[in-house]
């Protein structure tokens, strides 16, 4: 099987896989730009010679399966027919865990297996779970009887791609310089934002002054000469906390830094483990903190703090796991593949190597 994309506009043609290379974005996100139109074009060549076209508008949405457009959805109908038949994630072959809350795949995915199969099966006369546990199956996409086993050395490349994002993985790149720039709306002037927010006791003044409108421009340059350019309004919320881009981007850069290093993001020092949490007071407790606790004594931290050890990567542990709730297991391999998906810039980040410029962005901003 082969998909193509045709561009709406230029009328010009490409494989899907070289178009979300070209465009380093996975197919999910070019299925929800709104600037993006054209048509999916899918050429199946079946082991009896036939071949069979079809397409669809990238638009087009799958109204049974997830609410997901039909492209996303032929392909995770597929690796959730083979998960529930063997067992195994689709990517790694381990064996799926099963538990009380969810099936979590080996890859980091939690779903409930049998959930997704009834709801893969809802109203569809032809499919039943006895003619999957066989092997076959009826994909509404093709509208062909298909063979499960049969099918999956030709489809695995294209799973890969569309649900995993090995390609794009693979093209990830590396964080080189990021500078933000603020456009006032009142004067015009258009200049770094360190030079407004040094007019300002604290950074944060900058954004709750509401009487100061204009647009944040965030500029990243990659490893490989691309740029990107990215703008928001100074005055609107990012997202549902209400924090500005620039501090939800450094939030979770940060967050992530202190897991996968366990060093403090701002200072870079390591993490240190104490023997107690007395121990850890003495070395980093202020007046105000031992006044809160009652008194510097052994006793009284033991009395509110308890008497095991404490080591400092617990809380950034916690505050990381929080973060990403929905899928924090997913994001720990990939970070352990030196990977990283930021979903405020869409793109697959080399971690490692682009915290030299993330942290050199959040010191020059802060240090205002």
């Amino acid at each position: 099987m082969e998909i193509w994309f045709r561009d709406a506009i230029t009328k010009e043609t490409e494989r899907l896989a070289d178009f979300s290379l070209r465009t380093n974005r996975p197919v999910q996100y070019l299925i929800e730009d709104e600037a993006i139109q054209g048509t999916f074009e899918y050429r199946v060549t079946y082991t009896d010679g036939t071949v069979q076209v079809v397409e669809h508008d990238i638009k087009e949405v799958e109204d049974r399966h997830y609410y997901r457009p039909t492209l996303l959805a032929f392909a995770e109908r597929y690796k959730d027919i083979m998960e529930w038949r063997s067992g195994q994630d689709f990517r790694t072959k381990r064996l799926i865990e099963r538990n009380s809350v969810g099936d979590r795949s080996a890859y980091g995915r939690l779903h409930d297996m049998e959930v997704v199969m009834e709801s893969f099966l809802e109203d569809d006369l032809e499919n039943t779970l006895e003619l999957i546990e066989d092997g076959y199956y009826v994909d509404d996409l093709l509208e062909r009887w298909i063979d499960v086993e049969a099918s999956r050395q030709a489809l695995t490349p294209l799973i890969l791609n569309l649900v995993y994002v090995e390609g794009l993985k693979a093209n990830s790149r590396i964080i080189q310089q990021i500078d933000v720039t603020f456009e006032d709306a009142r004067t015009g002037l258009h200049a770094p934002l360190t030079e407004y927010l040094s007019t300002y006791r604290a950074s944060v003044y900058f954004y709750e002054d509401t009487s100061v409108e204009g647009m944040i421009h965030f500029h990243i340059n990659y490893d490989d000469g691309s740029e990107q350019t990215i703008t928001s309004d100074k005055n609107d919320g990012f997202d549902d906390r209400n924090a500005t881009f620039v501090g939800c981007f450094l939030h979770y850069w940060q967050v992530m830094y202190e897991y996968d290093q366990k060093r403090d993001f701002w200072t870079n020092e390591p993490f240190l483990c104490y023997s107690s949490y007395y121990d850890y007071a003495i070395t980093s407790f202020t007046t105000e903190d031992w006044d809160m606790v009652g008194g510097k004594s052994r006793e009284a931290v033991e009395a509110r703090f308890g008497k095991d050890k404490y080591d400092e990567s617990q809380s950034p542990d916690e505050q990381f796991l929080l973060t990403h709730d929905f899928d924090a297991a997913g994001v720990i391999a990939e970070l352990q593949d030196g990977l990283y998906f930021d979903h405020l810039l869409e793109r697959w980040v080399n971690v490692k190597d682009s915290y030299k410029a993330v942290r050199q962005l959040a010191l020059e901003l802060m240090n205002q």
